[in-house]
Formats: structure tokens, C-alpha cells, sequence
């Protein structure tokens, strides 16, 4: 990774390929230019700015195993006090949310800082 690309992994139960919507809850240092791919497909592309923002976009479809969201951040910089990371998002909630079920699988990270790994590691 380059410094402005984030990637999240999650394994989906086994069973045939569901629809889904990405639900996010996250804060943004600054306005940051996003996007969001599931399996390199775009799912999201835009601008994201504040606190506790709210994204939800269309998965088309999560598949049996493991699923890569990949997030594009080309407005990740140096936060003001010198550390090394390039940062963008803190992520604050993480969920799936299944559209032909009976129930949600949920997976949640509460106040995990998102920091665009890299860096020459």
C-alpha cells in the first residue's frame, strides 16, 4: 500500500452469494475524496467530510468466504502533530447488513483509527 489505500477483510458464512448494503459510520480529518471497492468493483465514489458521517452503498453482492473492501483515499496527509502515518478516516461502525434475510450480520469496530498502512512497510 501507498499511504492513501486502506483495505478491511471479512469472512461471509458459507452459502451462495447475498445482496447487501455497506453501512459506515466515520469521522474524516478534513474533506476526503473516497472510494470504496468490493471484490475491485466501485461501489462508492464521492466525498466525504465531518463527523460521525454516515455512508450506506449497495454491495451488489457479498460471496462465501473472504470479502476485501478496499478504500481509495487520494486526500490522506500527516496529521499536524508530525506522526508518520498519512491519515483520512477514523472508523467508528462497520456493518453488513443482508437484504433477503430474516436477520443482519453485524461487524463493528468502535473507534478504530483508520491509518493508510504503507509508509515503506
Amino acid at each position: 500500500m501507498d499511504g492513501s489505500t486502506a483495505s478491511i477483510g471479512f469472512a461471509w458464512p458459507d452459502g451462495s452469494a447475498t445482496p447487501a448494503e455497506l453501512r459506515l459510520v466515520l469521522d474524516a480529518l478534513g474533506v476526503q475524496r473516497l472510494a470504496v471497492l468490493h471484490i475491485e468493483i466501485a461501489v462508492f465514489r464521492g466525498h466525504v467530510k465531518g463527523q460521525r458521517h454516515e455512508l450506506r452503498c449497495k454491495l451488489g453482492a457479498v460471496v462465501p468466504g473472504s470479502n476485501i473492501l478496499e478504500f481509495i483515499l487520494p486526500d490522506a496527509r500527516q496529521a499536524s502533530n508530525g506522526d508518520d502515518p498519512c491519515l483520512a478516516l477514523a472508523l467508528r461502525q462497520f456493518q453488513i447488513d443482508i437484504e433477503e434475510s430474516r436477520h443482519q450480520h453485524k461487524l463493528k469496530a468502535l473507534a478504530l483509527a483508520w491509518v493508510a498502512m504503507g509508509n515503506g512497510s
